[in-house]
């Protein structure tokens, strides 16, 4: 049978579960009697606290891009936010980039509930996403990589489906679009963000070949240079 030393009960009774639940601290020839103690009461009021903001401010610092994109927050926001003066702004949130592709889900591409197939949703965002690298690599662009896919909500027969593609990073040879979805249920009402995701296009030739970007210009734009093979 299992027993716990000393040394391990008295640890036990600091980080057991539940932690919440008051204990009584006993150490290892040190009974303590008569009171019980939490872990947060062995430290001061001003540590605590510390602790806690330190915990609220990694969590905070720890949060991707896209998910800030989102909570409709970004980086400059979090002294504010961890000052508790932080105001949202009233304006609703928009899609980002521009319309890539419209569709409407259809019976076919559904379960029998009328809920349309994530795998209709997903090559809905190649497509789009295809066409906006297309035009930026003045060129044909090959699907290599999809990261980051959220599925929001879900999509049902009737809506509109509308797709929108911008360009987020850039390299030699490749591209990375955040394609995000948005859908005016049953063609009508406010629009309602239901996926997001990251689509990563090689450029390339007429043999297969990765070749090389037009010359970049400005964020998001690429100058209509020839292409290098």
């Amino acid at each position: 049978m299992w027993a716990y030393t000393n040394e391990e009960s008295d640890y036990l009774s600091f980080f057991g579960d539940p932690p919440a639940r008051p204990f009584l601290v006993t150490r290892p020839g040190r009974p303590v009697s008569g009171r019980s103690f939490r872990f947060s009461q062995l430290l001061p009021d001003w540590l605590t606290a510390w602790l806690s903001r330190e915990a609220e401010v990694q969590e905070l610092y720890g949060l991707e891009p896209r998910m800030l994109a989102d909570l409709g927050i970004n980086r400059g926001d979090f002294p504010a936010i961890l000052a508790g003066t932080y105001a949202r702004d009233p304006t609703p949130p928009a899609p980002r980039g521009e319309l890539a592709s419209r569709a409407l889900a259809m019976p076919a591409d559904a379960n029998p509930s009328g809920v349309v197939f994530g795998g209709w949703v997903m090559a809905l965002m190649d497509a789009a996403g295809a066409m906006t690298a297309t035009r930026a690599a003045d060129g044909r662009v090959v699907t290599v990589s999809v990261s980051n896919i959220t599925f929001l909500q879900p999509l049902r027969v009737g809506d509109s489906v509308c797709c929108y593609a911008d360009v987020a990073r850039a390299g030699k040879t490749s591209l990375t679009l955040g394609v995000e979805v948005w859908v005016l249920r049953e063609g009508r009402g406010e629009r309602t963000k239901v996926t997001h995701a990251e689509f990563t296009f090689v450029a390339v030739d007429d043999a297969g070949k990765p070749r090389t970007l037009p010359r970049r210009t400005e964020p998001g734009r690429f100058s209509r240079v020839p292409v290098a093979a």
